[in-house]
């Protein structure tokens, strides 16, 4: 049985009418419904499509270190959910896997530095995922990049306004839950300097500390 994650270049990339047809409707439902959380609908019916248990998300500043803010999606109970999430919380990005769970990832690279990945959950006491499965995932992580927490459609009243570059990527990483000290030391930059930023993104954004501004502009939408 599978116990690794699967490897998106083992699947062709081609795929049947029916499943394209599948995956557009898919879309077009997130489309319709998904004004408020399009990505966590679009992940949640990623989930029934290829029966996946679960779908779970982490940024963090690169790949060596834990990811700083993770979400998730749980369809059924599966073993040992807590344990997921705490080992999600103390390991680097790039070993998420456990031994009794079969999942599919995908990962990006995001405009701000950050590296955010997702991963479809199986548990390991069901069969593999499927070449069909695989690729219609695959697919959905390749091109639907604002799952990822880059690029999303947001309601028009949280549309965050142009920043200039230094302010953008502080915003990012105050998005994603980091303190004022960790974001000086990925950008290279004193702790003044990010406090500054980060008064001038409160003003600029209408908000007064960094819960409020994670609420109304969360990273996953």
């Amino acid at each position: 049985m599978n116990t690794h994650p699967t490897k998106f270049e083992d699947s062709p990339q081609t795929i049947s009418r029916q499943d394209a047809e599948e995956l557009l409707g898919l879309l077009s439902h997130v489309g319709m419904h998904g004004q408020k959380e399009p990505a966590r609908l679009l992940l949640d019916s990623l989930c029934k499509l290829v029966n996946a248990d679960a779908w779970v998300r982490g940024i963090g500043p690169n790949r060596a270190t834990p990811p700083a803010q993770i979400h998730w999606g749980l369809r059924v109970a599966i073993e040992d959910w807590d344990g997921l999430i705490a080992r999600l919380k103390s390991q680097p990005i790039t070993d998420l896997s456990c031994p009794w769970l079969i999942s599919i990832n995908g990962r990006r690279q995001l405009s701000c530095g950050s590296l955010s990945r997702i991963l479809l959950i199986r548990s390991a006491s069901q069969p593999g995922f499927s070449e069909r499965e695989t690729r219609l995932t695959r697919i959905i992580f390749e091109e639907v990049s604002w799952i990822y927490g880059d690029q999303y459609r947001k309601d028009a009243r949280q549309e965050i306004p142009p920043l200039p570059p230094a302010l953008a990527r502080t915003l990012e990483y105050l998005r994603a839950g980091y303190c004022r000290k960790n974001i000086a030391e990925f950008l290279g930059l004193s702790a003044y300097t990010i406090a500054d930023y980060t008064k001038e993104i409160y003003r600029r954004l209408d908000v007064s500390s960094q819960i409020e501004l994670m609420k109304k502009y969360p990273t996953i939408r």
